[in-house]
């Protein structure tokens, strides 16, 4: 993931970068990796859910698989609770960036999202070009794709000890167990 935050910084210019995934209890989007912000930053760590987050991704507002809204339009639909962080690097002019926010979301294979790329300060103080935009989604794409093998590689892990059907443990770790077990008991007798 911090890759990901990385090369969005290096390659398409923007000096803060956060994704942010659901926590396994709460389901409140917590950062997992950034770059420009600090992952215990109060001021990223909104704790927002992915219900509240589905206002911010409305059709009208969507380029490119990304989602840029003004800052009053993003206001006006988020609980006050959420809001504090305000862009460092704003442009002026009809195509600056001024506290625009720029959300990707992390789709799953059957189009639910799972996660959210955040970003802002872009370099150079104006607001992303649909081509820009469209690398982006690239980014999120990739992101998307190291969870997906991250949670099939954990899976198969667990899979090599557990039987798939009851998730009890299966004859390899039973054996593997009871081979320590008897080491144990001749070495203590």
């Amino acid at each position: 993931m911090q890759a990901v935050c990385d090369g969005i910084h290096e390659a398409l210019g923007f000096e803060s970068v956060s994704i942010d995934l659901p926590e396994p209890e709460s389901g409140r989007l917590a950062p997992r990796a950034c770059y420009g912000w600090d992952v215990n930053d109060p001021t990223i760590n909104s704790s927002m859910s992915l219900d509240e987050l589905a206002p911010l991704l409305a059709p009208e507002f969507e380029i490119e698989g990304c989602f840029l809204l003004t800052s009053e339009e993003a206001l006006s639909r988020v609980d006050r609770t959420h809001t504090g962080y305000h862009s460092r690097l704003v442009g002026r002019g009809p195509h600056a960036w001024n506290d625009h926010w720029l959300l990707v979301p992390l789709y799953d294979r059957s189009g639910g999202v799972i996660g959210l790329i955040w970003t802002d300060d872009p370099v150079d103080r104006m607001l992303p070009s649909p081509a820009r935009l469209q690398a982006l989604r690239v980014f999120a794409n990739q992101a998307t794709t190291a969870l997906d093998s991250a949670a099939q590689f954990e899976e198969m892990r667990f899979l090599a000890d557990h039987d798939p059907l009851t998730r009890l443990f299966n004859r390899r770790s039973f054996n593997d167990r009871l081979e320590i077990e008897a080491a144990r008991a001749a070495r203590y007798q």
